[in-house]
């Protein structure tokens, strides 16, 4: 009695960011505008406000804070742009997907990327300030400005200290995967944009 093949379970994976029209449309984009950030920088970098995106010149004594601090925002923005948000295409491919039936989905996928960019903007600020504070220490104390190895030490201890700390376990573990991360922050009930802004 001949015997039949056994039957074959094909696993049939959901479907990509790159498989879908408004995936690849997504991924277009994305790469899109980290071409243009990218050629803005270029552009500055070669215009006359070049000295306020060198690290040495902004921190010259008598340079305008202000100037530089929105120097610097701009500049730290375009380059999130640059380099950071293609990074984001699983989430808002998840995120795209999970609003594609509301009317403002456009709207929300643009809630979510000004969400991950202001974070990083403001954390640009308090390197700003950090890297400042930095050098005012330089200045008043002697022996710090005589060693500045120390300086570069103790910024390796704590980009160390950070990769073994519970606090990267726990960014870890809420952020594996974009979909469980994007679903357990919306529901598309109250505040849709805030929610998509939280995503982000």
């Amino acid at each position: 009695m001949a015997r039949s093949p056994p039957s074959v379970s094909v696993i049939r994976r959901p479907p990509g960011p790159l498989t879908e029209r408004g995936g690849r449309l997504l991924a277009v984009v994305l790469v899109g505008c980290a071409g243009l950030a990218v050629w803005v920088l270029w552009a500055a970098g070669e215009s006359s406000y070049a000295r306020y995106l060198d690290h040495a010149a902004a921190t010259q004594a008598g340079t305008d804070p202000v100037v530089v601090a929105v120097a610097f925002l701009a500049s730290w923005t375009l380059m999130i742009v640059a380099m950071m948000v293609p990074t984001t295409l699983g989430l808002l491919d998840t995120s795209r997907r999970l609003f594609r039936a509301r009317r403002d989905r456009h709207l929300l996928l643009v809630a979510v990327t000004a969400g991950f960019t202001a974070v990083w903007a403001i954390f640009g600020q308090i390197l700003l300030a950090a890297d400042r504070a930095v050098h005012e220490a330089v200045a008043a104390i002697g022996w710090l400005a005589a060693r500045p190895q120390l300086i570069g030490a103790g910024v390796l201890l704590l980009a160390g200290g950070y990769q073994f700390s519970r606090l990267k376990r726990t960014c870890q573990i809420a952020t594996r995967t974009p979909s469980s991360f994007v679903l357990r922050r919306w529901d598309g009930r109250a505040s849709p944009w805030r929610q998509a802004w939280r995503i982000g």
